[in-house]
């Protein structure tokens, strides 16, 4: 019996059958992508690293700004990772919280002009898994998702998000997301992120 178990668990492994955990996704090796501009709906500036980070500066109190991201030729986007680094020292001994509330992706095209389409699922890599990740996809302005404390850590939280299907860009399309924030006295906005695709999908 135990010999069927293994034969059983290697015709699952060779027709790609994966576990809840998706270990294919933590394998995937992702490529940053530096944003064409950013488009402001609070006040606030930013800047981007040489890593294609994006630290973010005069936005203390709400956040919402959309990252119009070019990439180079064509390519097949289904999955995108969002990291999500620990806000400064400063920050957390204010003892405010960081929650993320939208994260919402359009295609921009010069002719067409924006079509927002919708993340179907979200996870978080190398973590257990969060039911209240969905609240930053479900498209309400009064849910999201609450970033964790860290005590002296500065990695990041890697958020996946997947589209039902994936959407071939061309050339003259961009990806934009919509990132929201802050809006109270007790709510901290974001500090840094940066935003990848997987290299397979290029």
């Amino acid at each position: 019996m135990y010999s069927d178990i293994l034969i059983a668990a290697a015709i699952l492994t060779s027709i790609g059958v994966v576990s809840a955990n998706r270990p294919a996704v933590q394998e995937t090796q992702w490529v940053p992508l530096k944003p064409h501009k950013i488009e402001w709906s609070s006040t606030g500036s930013a800047e981007v690293n040489d890593d294609h980070s994006i630290r973010f500066l005069g936005s203390d109190e709400w956040q919402e700004f959309t990252l119009v991201l070019s990439l180079p030729d064509e390519a097949s986007f289904q999955r995108l990772r969002l990291e999500v680094f620990p806000p400064d020292a400063s920050q957390i001994q204010s003892g405010k919280e960081l929650i993320l509330f939208d994260v919402k992706p359009s295609l921009e095209n010069a002719e067409k002009g924006r079509t927002v389409i919708d993340f179907e699922s979200c996870q978080m890599l190398g973590r257990q898994p969060d039911p209240s990740l969905a609240h930053c996809i479900d498209g309400l302005t009064d849910t999201g998702w609450s970033v964790p404390r860290t005590q002296g850590s500065r990695e990041a939280y890697s958020l996946v998000f997947e589209l039902g299907e994936p959407v071939l860009l061309g050339s003259d399309d961009r990806l934009a997301i919509t990132l929201d924030s802050g809006g109270a006295r007790n709510l901290l906005t974001l500090s840094r992120i940066r935003i990848s695709i997987p290299a397979i999908e290029r």
